[in-house]
């Protein structure tokens, strides 16, 4: 009985301990994490528009990443609905866009200091 118990018990630990996998999207995860970054600046520099700018502007971003990554953004979209159905990926991913995206505004930080600009 002892036996079978750790069997299971290891059976259990090992499935806990694997790195989650990557579902079966057309877009691979490193270029998809790189969409995401793209579409999270995309995003903040829409919020600085007027209101009755910001799908025009919206659109346009999306249509620049989706020439830059030469994907149609249907592709984009659906590659990301089912990175969301994985609330463990989406977290995993999202953690990694958001480390990238405080990485970059601390070097952005660091250009302005050694330039002498002031942040406003």
């Amino acid at each position: 009985m002892k036996g079978f118990v750790l069997v299971l018990f290891l059976i259990l630990f090992s499935s806990c301990a694997e790195e989650h996998s990557y579902p079966d999207v057309p877009i691979p995860k490193e270029q998809l994490i790189n969409i995401l970054i793209d579409l999270s600046l995309a995003q903040g520099a829409v919020s600085n528009y007027k209101t009755q700018d910001k799908d025009s502007m919206n659109a346009i971003y999306r249509f620049q990443i989706q020439k830059i990554y030469g994907l149609p953004m249907k592709t984009i979209d659906s590659s990301l609905n089912v990175i969301y159905q994985d609330a463990k990926l989406n977290r995993e991913i999202q953690q990694i866009v958001l480390d990238s995206l405080k990485r970059m505004e601390e070097k952005a930080g660091e250009l302005k200091n050694k330039k002498g600009l002031s942040e406003e």
